[in-house]
């Protein structure tokens, strides 16, 4: 019985027809996306884990997924680093005060 388990896990999880619909297409970055997302990730790391601000009020129920995405959506492509700057400094100025 185990065997014939074992056979039919494998069967499924070998059809191409099952295994190709798991997998989505990715979508390929620009090297002005990946720098802006990788400024965005180190600046959303810190925020999410060092600088909570579960004191105030305004920032205790934030949906730290949704915020992530809006603030990507915002400097995705965003082409100078200055602008990228001052676009990074008003999304977590208020979540992160220093």
């Amino acid at each position: 019985m185990k065997k014939l388990i074992l056979l039919i896990a494998i069967l499924v999880s070998c059809n191409p027809s099952y295994s190709d619909s798991i997998w989505v297409k990715e979508k390929n970055l620009n090297d002005i996306q990946a720098r802006n997302l990788l400024a965005l990730s180190k600046l959303y790391g810190c925020a999410r884990y060092f600088y909570p601000n579960m004191l105030t009020s305004e920032w205790t129920d934030l949906d730290w997924y949704k915020y992530l995405a809006i603030a990507s959506e915002r400097i995705m492509n965003v082409e100078d680093k200055e602008v990228l700057k001052k676009e990074l400094l008003n999304l977590y100025s208020p979540i992160i005060p220093e």
